[in-house]
């Protein structure tokens, strides 16, 4: 888990990625697209938690200072913006909205939050961002400040 403020988040997630995607190569695995993983707020205050997950077709041991996971199987929201929209501080827009849709139809939180990217995804060939986020139709079991 890495505790970066908003303006660092790119720079941290690429720099993490790249290392984890090392260390599943060198033990024989194929790493797949990484995506973060909002444990907590990020902003320009406030240096919130991220988990960056990079899915490997095989397990592997960790090394110091990583944790292997496996992500269970969830129903999930989804929401994708583009261009201007992806970028901090608009994308709040999208998880706001999110959560609105959500309480709207009485569904929560069933974990953090998680962001896939695509370069070229978005209309006009611009990037892209998705917001995918775990559910459950009983109470909150994540709480975000």
């Amino acid at each position: 888990m890495i505790h970066v403020r908003a303006e660092r988040l790119t720079e941290a997630v690429e720099r993490a990625t790249a290392w984890l995607a090392r260390h599943a190569r060198a033990n024989g695995a194929i790493p797949g697209s990484a995506f973060p993983q909002f444990v907590g707020p990020v902003t320009v205050e406030r240096d919130g938690p991220v988990e960056i997950c990079v899915p490997v077709d095989m397990l592997v041991e960790p090394g110091e200072g990583m944790r292997l996971s496996v992500l269970p199987a969830t129903r999930a929201v989804r929401t994708s913006v583009s261009g201007s929209r992806a970028e901090y501080p608009k994308v709040l827009d999208a998880y706001a909205a999110l959560c609105a849709w959500m309480g709207e139809r009485a569904l929560h939180p069933a974990g953090p939050p998680r962001e896939r990217s695509s370069v070229g995804g978005g209309l006009g060939g611009t990037s892209a961002l998705s917001i995918v986020w775990p559910i459950s139709t009983g109470t909150t079991s994540t709480r975000r400040s």
